[in-house]
């Protein structure tokens, strides 16, 4: 049997999990073939479309096309979107655009504005190199910006990860990866706050400048964006680009991606054909055997017989 733990019931078990990166907190996969919502396949951060962007055909199956100029997905605010002052957290999406452009495009945005807080992060295209860039200030003003050196409107599929990275020995560096390789990095970027927001929402394709006005629309097409709570290693990334060629994707699984059930916390499949380790495998809380139990044919793949 699958095991899975949840908020409070149980819901009926799904047979087909993919494996997804440790810590990963939001996954727009934007496959839909019509428009209106956006599916977040981590959680339930579903987008709805602001003028809809044009189903493609995308770098891992389906994607979005942008028009430049209206068109755009908002996510409502949620305070997995928040991280504070010392925490790691990622940005990744693909995108593909064909031509130069005269100013910043957003990926992916958010921002907040005065009063109250000056959050204001995005990652896109800026002009002077028509290369990727990462714009990331905390809630008090404290703002870096990072601006690459590699060409990425040249009509290719390019995959950008944008890291905040406060791990042991990292000494808060800001980092922008293009296409599996560091790009450009702010070796000590510090802030005086977090980045966080109780009300600014998530901009997919713009950027909803302090609330209130929608600016800097991108003019191409997006794929897969992920959101993670840490900051993705160097061989992560280039292992998600390299599997992203090959069609596959964060997930690795070229098929469909099956969502967990909503407040899935942990998940032991417990498919093991020996002990003693029992793998959870939403979350990383490892079992290890007490007299291991003995690995039996289960009703969804293996499980584990007690005596």
């Amino acid at each position: 049997m699958m095991l899975t733990a949840l908020g409070l019931t149980f819901q009926p078990a799904i047979s087909t999990y993919a494996a997804c990166p440790d810590d990963i907190s939001s996954y727009w996969k934007l496959d839909e073939l019509t428009p209106g919502t956006y599916v977040d396949f981590i959680k339930d951060n579903d987008g709805t479309g602001n003028f809809d962007p044009t189903a493609v055909a995308g770098q891992i199956n389906g994607a979005q096309e942008f028009n430049g100029s209206t068109s755009g997905i908002a996510v409502p605010a949620d305070k997995s979107f928040n991280w504070a002052v010392d925490e790691s957290f990622t940005i990744e999406f693909w995108v593909k655009r064909n031509g130069a452009v005269i100013a910043e495009q957003v990926a992916i945005g958010r921002s907040a504005g005065p009063p109250g807080s000056s959050l204001t992060w995005w990652s896109g295209i800026e002009p002077v190199n028509n290369a990727a860039s990462f714009v990331l200030g905390d809630s008090d003003g404290g703002l870096v910006v990072l601006s690459g050196a590699t060409d990425i409107t040249n009509g290719v599929w390019h995959h950008v990860a944008a890291v905040r990275d406060r791990s042991a020995g990292a000494n808060g560096q800001n980092l922008l990866y293009v296409d599996g390789q560091l790009d450009v990095a702010a070796l000590d970027a510090t802030y005086n706050d977090g980045f966080y927001s109780a009300t600014a929402e998530l901009n997919i394709g713009y950027w909803n400048f302090q609330s209130t006005t929608p600016s800097n629309h991108l003019g191409g097409k997006i794929d897969e964006v992920a959101l993670y709570d840490r900051a993705l290693t160097a061989a992560e990334i280039e292992d998600h680009y390299n599997d992203g060629l090959a069609g596959r994707d964060y997930c690795l699984s070229s098929a469909a991606f099956v969502p967990f059930p909503d407040d899935t916390i942990s998940l032991w499949n417990l498919d093991e054909a020996n002990g003693p380790d029992y793998v959870d495998a939403f979350n990383g809380n490892d079992g290890t055997g007490n007299f291991d139990p003995t690995a039996v044919a289960g009703q969804i793949n293996g499980a584990q017989e007690f005596n």
